[in-house]
């Protein structure tokens, strides 16, 4: 139940760097606490990928993005006030962070929360969207 409040409203929290790396913090205990692991028990082993042999659990970032990536979808389904103020926003994180299409926005956006420094994309990787 707390993981779909959590869903339910991350993404219209703003959060700052140190409140979502508390909440990792705090995340990674609780599976920690699941699995009946010490508390110095390896990170990784629960975000990581499968591929590597590790569980690819969620985090709270991975959750805000997923969320985001939904509510502005559903801003953009109807052809209406919504999709046009959505589409404006979206121009404007374009223009601001000297991205050329949205993909790049939002693999810029997810480079600047794991390492918290950037604004700029430096990537092509198509025609404007």
């Amino acid at each position: 139940m707390a993981l779909s409040v959590f869903r339910f409203s991350a993404a219209q929290v703003r959060w700052s760097q140190a409140e979502l790396d508390q909440l990792q913090s705090l995340w990674l205990q609780a599976y920690k606490r699941a699995e009946y692991l010490a508390n110095s028990t390896a990170n990784d082993v629960f975000i990581f990928p499968k591929k590597w042999g590790c569980e690819e659990l969620s985090t709270p970032i991975n959750i805000i993005a997923q969320e985001l990536c939904n509510n502005i979808t559903r801003c953009l389904v109807h052809d209406d006030v919504a999709k046009s103020i959505t589409i404006q926003e979206l121009q404007r994180a374009k223009d601001e962070w000297m991205c050329n299409t949205i993909n790049v926005i939002t693999m810029s956006s997810m480079m600047r929360w794991s390492s918290g420094n950037g604004r700029r994309c430096n990537t092509t990787d198509g025609p404007d969207r």
